[in-house]
């Protein structure tokens, strides 16, 4: 937290009213400050003073300085302007005009910054041209006051390249290429052929698609080489294939995917080495493969599919002895048609294969079992009722331990006197939680003893319930008490003393009121200080633009010309002597000096 001065009221006989005032908004606004740890500025401080004195003052304003260091440099479609960063506290933004002339006076304001660099982006042209530029400052006054204009700056934007290319190719014209060295032109749209303007081997990139196209005795043809195909051509890049410009022998790792209908005449023998059947897609036709063609060379290795053999076609004589295995059996598709009489032995049902699905209902009487073979694992649960067990059959030997719970004991059949409850049979363990409830609780039953720590918490104290008598001596800490909780009330009269008072929290007000006052030197007193920091103001009022300069022991302060002036200053231990120094006339003149001392 803080620790801003804590500053007295000033009495209507140790100061003047505008004094006293000022004194009061800035004791207010130190208590402010010390109650959200914030931080004193000067121009706060001058500024609360300010407020509290008499409105007979006049509003001060300030005139930007003229901008130095303009220069503009342009570019393809904007102008950079840049400047020097004025000394000056007072400036809310900076102006930006531009003009084709020379004359500020027709200029444009075209935009406006806080920085020190704009950038103009003027009316669209093709061709380069020439701006001026001039910029001026503006302080942040209530009356917004306009620095002069700087001097003019100049630049120009860049040609567009486009233009300049199209520009170029209207002077050139085709003519002056020979036929096949055309330049390639950019077009979004393919011109209708013919055109005087596209003379034949004339190559364009159309944009929409990226595709080179050439003019070839009057159409338009997608421009390929061969030499610039890598990897494999796919099927959709085939738009159709003779047999016969096939030569040689096409492998599977030169075909990505060829649609049999992209084949026209017959593929021999000879022209295929191999072709995996994934690389085949639709049908290839018989008119398409010569006869005797496809021999089991041809066939790759796991290339006939289910789809590729006809329905019927593997007959008992296609299939070798013992080909068909479990694995080739499908789920299900031994049925009983397909067992031969007699065919399922002992031997060939597996263990545990016979479930209650199999066993027709009523399937095993008393006569299948054997004696002592329903064992408690073959009961089910809650199959035995009340019904199959006879009267008297459980005793305590056939009752678990913790058997009977309270759901078991009907309500009302054990009671105090009938001797069922031993002493002491009752621990916590038998207790169900909430079971306890104040009314089974004896008076002063519950002593300090049965009470764990730290189970009292503020909710289970009722307010007012701690009195001085429950509090011990010495039990309230500093970390008990609250934050601002020690109020003035609860402060005993003469009980602060010295060592109670934290460093500088008390400040000693010193004020001379001075009335009209002549130029040159003028003495007003002496100040002995101890060497602490003290708050210096001065305010003066002024005829005929009149201004004051305060000094300390020689030491100048500050300067005040109808306004309040502040400065922080520590002045060395001793008498210093306070004087004026006054140009013009001064008709009022007020020193506040606030020293701070314990």
């Amino acid at each position: 937290m803080s620790n801003f001065p804590d500053l007295p009221s000033l009495a209507t006989s140790e100061a003047s009213p505008r004094v006293r005032g000022a004194f009061d908004k800035l004791r207010a606004w130190f208590d402010l400050m010390n109650k959200s740890g914030g931080f004193v500025t000067n121009q706060s401080v001058t500024s609360l003073v300010t407020s509290a004195i008499s409105s007979g003052g006049s509003t001060e304003t300030h005139t930007p300085p003229q901008a130095v260091g303009v220069i503009a440099t342009g570019g393809f479609a904007k102008i950079i302007i840049e400047w020097d960063s004025p000394v000056f506290s007072y400036l809310a933004y900076t102006e930006i005009w531009r003009s084709l002339g020379t004359d500020v006076s027709a200029a444009s304001l075209v935009g406006t910054t806080n920085a020190n660099l704009f950038a103009d982006l003027p009316p669209a042209l093709s061709e380069s041209v020439n701006y001026n530029y001039w910029i001026r400052h503006v302080s942040n006054d209530s009356v917004p006051q306009l620095g002069p204009f700087s001097t003019m700056a100049s630049a120009a934007t860049a040609n567009d390249p486009e233009y300049l290319l199209d520009n170029l190719l209207g002077q050139l014209g085709y003519a002056q290429f020979s036929s096949g060295n055309f330049p390639i032109r950019t077009v979004a749209v393919l011109p209708t052929l013919p055109d005087a303007g596209y003379p034949v081997n004339v190559m364009v990139l159309l944009t929409t698609t990226g595709i080179l196209y050439k003019n070839k005795a009057g159409a338009w043809a997608n421009v390929v080489n061969t030499t610039d195909i890598s990897g494999t051509i796919t099927n959709a890049q085939i738009e159709a294939m003779a047999a016969s410009k096939i030569t040689g022998q096409l492998t599977d790792a030169q075909l990505a995917a060829i649609a049999a209908s992209k084949v026209s005449g017959q593929l021999t023998d000879v022209q295929i080495a191999a072709v995996a059947a994934a690389k085949l897609t639709g049908q290839i036709t018989s008119t398409q493969i010569t006869d005797s063609a496809v021999t089991t060379a041809k066939i790759n290795a796991g290339a006939i599919v289910s789809a590729s053999i006809a329905t019927g076609a593997i007959t008992a004589g296609k299939i070798a002895a013992n080909a068909v295995t479990a694995t080739e059996i499908a789920a299900g598709a031994i049925t009983a048609s397909e067992l031969a009489a007699g065919a399922v032995t002992a031997g060939k049902i597996d263990a545990s294969a016979v479930t209650a699905t199999e066993i027709a209902a009523g399937s095993i009487v008393a006569a299948k079992i054997a004696t002592g073979a329903v064992t408690a694992g073959k009961i089910a649960a809650d199959a035995v009722t009340a019904t199959e067990i006879a009267a008297n059959s459980i005793t305590s030997s056939e009752l678990a331990a913790n058997a009977i719970t309270a759901g078991k004991i009907a309500a009302g059949a054990i009671v105090a006197g009938d001797g069922v409850i031993s002493n002491a049979a009752i621990g916590t363990a038998h207790i169900i939680n909430g079971t306890i409830t104040n009314a089974k609780i004896a008076s002063l039953a519950v002593d300090a003893a049965k009470i764990a720590d730290a189970t009292i918490v503020t909710a289970k104290i009722a307010d007012g319930q701690i009195t001085n008598a429950k509090i011990g001596d010495a039990a309230i800490t500093t970390a008990k008490i609250q934050d601002a909780a020690i109020t003035s009330a609860k402060i005993g009269d003469a009980e602060v003393g010295t060592l109670k008072l934290a460093g500088n929290s008390v400040t000693v007000p010193t004020t001379f009121d001075v009335g009209t006052l002549t130029a040159g030197d003028n003495f007003i007193g002496n100040v002995t200080f101890i060497g602490v920091p003290v708050a210096v103001f001065l305010v003066c009022k002024s005829l005929s633009g009149g201004y004051a300069t305060l000094t300390i022991g020689g030491v100048n302060m500050v300067q005040s010309a109808g306004y309040t002036a502040f400065r922080s200053y520590t002045p060395p231990v001793g008498s210093s002597a306070i004087r004026l120094t006054v140009t013009g006339t001064l008709y009022s003149c007020t020193i506040l000096l606030l020293e701070t001392k314990r």
